[in-house]
């Protein structure tokens, strides 16, 4: 009898070990969860907090109508942030109209053409028009004549113009085989300074002069006779011929009776 009792307590001391244990385990496991969820909860809040520190800044623009050019290629954002999407673009010098200037952020407002809202930094913009570049004028370099005497021909019809260039004004035009007085040669330009017989001083491509003087025909010599037609017919140098015999005869014959 008396067995069974001890059996009977250690049983008892058993069992209420077992449910403190167990007890034990389940309070450990809440404990643990309750710290999960307090950590979560203050990632949470983190988040939260971060997320309101990063969240933009509201920007006042004080409203201006301006025209405005830019001092360099630059691109025209949807928002005053230069990671913001880019709506177009500007080229160096080209104008926009301003419409807000904010001077905390350093960006510009600005409308399109198309009547698009979007924003530029102002560093990129002036109210000053550019100056138009005025291309400067070429000033042609004058040639080096070397002087001269000569007289000169001309190989074709061609122009005497009033200045060495193929553009300048036509004084007047000389005929083939014309001769005209060459006073200066431009090796570098390939132009002939002349003087026409009226004392104007003109240019002529120097390669449409020579100094070889045309060949002249027999017919065009001063003081020789014109050409008659005679030597291209035959039957006119036999009637020629006969005539100046029956002449001679005649003559004789005349002699004879006078004596």
């Amino acid at each position: 009898m008396k067995v069974v009792k001890v059996k009977s307590f250690k049983l008892l001391i058993l069992t209420i070990a077992f449910l403190i244990a167990l007890s034990t385990v389940v309070h450990a496991q809440d404990f643990l969860v309750g710290v999960q969820s307090n950590s979560t909860g203050n990632q949470t809040g983190n988040t939260s907090d971060s997320a309101q520190e990063i969240a933009p800044v509201p920007v006042t623009f004080t409203t201006v109508n301006q025209t405005v050019y830019a001092l360099r290629n630059t691109n025209i954002k949807e928002s005053y942030s230069a990671t913001s999407a880019t709506i177009s673009s500007l080229t160096k010098d080209s104008s926009i109209t301003r419409t807000g200037v904010s001077e905390t952020s350093g960006w510009s407002r600005v409308q399109t053409t198309d009547g698009k809202i979007g924003y530029i930094q102002s560093s990129d913009l002036t109210t000053t028009a550019p100056t138009p570049t005025t291309p400067q004028p070429v000033t042609p370099t004058t040639p080096t004549f070397t002087t001269v005497n000569q007289t000169v021909y001309v190989t074709k019809n061609t122009n005497v113009k009033e200045s060495y260039s193929t553009t300048s004004t036509t004084l007047t035009t000389l005929t083939k085989d014309s001769s005209v007085t060459r006073t200066g040669i431009s090796e570098t330009t390939g132009w002939s300074r002349v003087r026409l017989a009226n004392g104007t001083v003109g240019y002529i491509l120097s390669s449409d002069l020579t100094t070889t003087a045309p060949s002249v025909s027999l017919n065009e010599k001063e003081g020789s006779l014109p050409q008659t037609g005679i030597e291209d017919n035959p039957m006119l140098l036999v009637v020629l011929g006969v005539s100046i015999i029956t002449a001679v005869v005649a003559f004789k014959k005349i002699k004879e009776y006078n004596v």
